[in-house]
Formats: structure tokens, C-alpha cells, sequence
């Protein structure tokens, strides 16, 4: 999108800067990058926390699509942040693959059962059996990767979080414009202030 594309170009535009005075554009991305990875993850984990034994397959669907969101915002920035940054973003690839694995096997299932459902003309009773009996295989395949799936999530809210929000605060915290330009302050003492010229006295 046009506000992807414009997020990645800031973020380079960082990383690539040069030594001296930093641009407009990359104070931008230094105020932006820590509040948008927070934002993506507070979203994550809002959308885990939903999940229980009756959830839909929609559901740890949009868990996954949280995750590739939070990943592709931190990868441009990987090279700022650093190891933090690299420990995060391989416990989200986990994620989305457990997440991938599961949904793999529950559209193999469903596709099974529609086939089945509704044969083409001919099919043999005996093609007909395996494939229930590979659906039954799939179903529980996808029932059973949901244990995997919470244990990645782990990995990705444990120390690897903790460790990417201390970075993100850390470099916040330093850089250029997050530290306040002190104003000048005009010298009001006596000293400054010039002399007012005498009154003539009345004789």
C-alpha cells in the first residue's frame, strides 16, 4: 500500500542517513517506528488473548494476519534496533508458520469433506473412503497444532518482547528528537537593562 511503502522509505531514509544534522524525515521515523511497533503488537496480543477451544479458524486467522503486520513493520527498522529486533522477528516467522501449518490442514480438511460430499461421477467407494479418512487426518492435524501455535506466541510475548521494548525506549530516549532544544533566555537583570536619563531638577 501507499502508506506502506511511504513507512519503508522513512525508515531508510533513517537508516541511510549521513553523519551531521539529521533530516526532517528521519527525526520523523524515530518518533514514529516505537509507537508503531508497540501499536502493532498491543494489537497482537489483543487479538491472541480472544482466542479459546471454540475458536474459529477466521479467528487464528487474524491472529496470523496481526503477526505478519507486526513483523513487516519491524523488519525495515531491524537494522537500528538489532538483536532485539532479529529474536523478535524470527519467534513471529515461527508464529506464522505453526499458524500457516494449522490452516493448511484445515482447508485440506474441508476440502476433503466437499469432494466427498458431493463425488464426481465414478469415483470409486474405495477413493472415497481414504479421503474421509484423510480428513479425519487433517482435522485432527489442525486440532493438534494449536498447542505449537501457543507455545510460539510464548516465545514472541516472553523476554524477545521485553528485550525489543527496552531497545525501543532506549534508542527513543536518545535520540534527537526526543531531547528538547533549550530556548534562549533574555538577560533581564539590572546589569542589562539600560539607564534611564535623569530628570532635570526644578530650581
Amino acid at each position: 500500500s501507499e502508506s506502506t511503502r511511504g513507512w519503508i522509505d522513512t525508515v531508510r531514509a533513517l537508516v541511510e542517513e549521513p553523519s551531521g544534522a539529521p533530516s526532517a524525515s528521519s527525526l520523523g521515523a524515530a518518533a514514529v517506528m516505537p509507537e508503531l511497533i508497540r501499536g502493532r503488537f498491543r494489537k497482537l496480543r489483543k487479538a491472541f488473548r480472544r482466542l479459546n477451544a471454540l475458536s474459529s479458524m477466521e479467528e487464528y486467522h487474524a491472529v496470523r494476519a496481526r503477526a505478519k503486520k507486526l513483523r513487516y513493520t519491524i523488519e525495515p527498522a531491524a537494522v537500528i534496533y538489532g538483536k532485539p529486533a532479529g529474536e523478535m522477528l524470527r519467534a513471529l516467522r515461527r508464529l506464522q508458520d505453526r499458524l500457516g501449518t494449522q490452516q493448511d490442514a484445515y482447508v485440506a480438511k474441508n476440502r476433503l469433506l466437499a469432494i466427498a460430499a458431493d463425488p464426481p461421477t465414478g469415483l470409486p467407494s474405495q477413493t472415497l473412503f481414504l479421503m474421509g479418512r484423510l480428513a479425519e487426518r487433517h482435522s485432527l492435524a489442525a486440532a493438534e497444532a494449536r498447542k505449537p501455535v501457543e507455545k510460539a506466541w510464548r516465545r514472541v510475548r516472553g523476554r524477545r518482547w521485553k528485550a525489543l521494548r527496552l531497545q525501543l525506549e532506549e534508542l527513543h530516549a536518545s535520540s534527537p528528537v526526543a531531547q528538547p532544544v533549550p530556548l534562549p533566555v533574555a538577560d533581564v537583570s539590572l546589569a542589562a537593562r539600560p539607564e534611564r536619563p535623569s530628570q532635570p531638577v526644578n530650581a
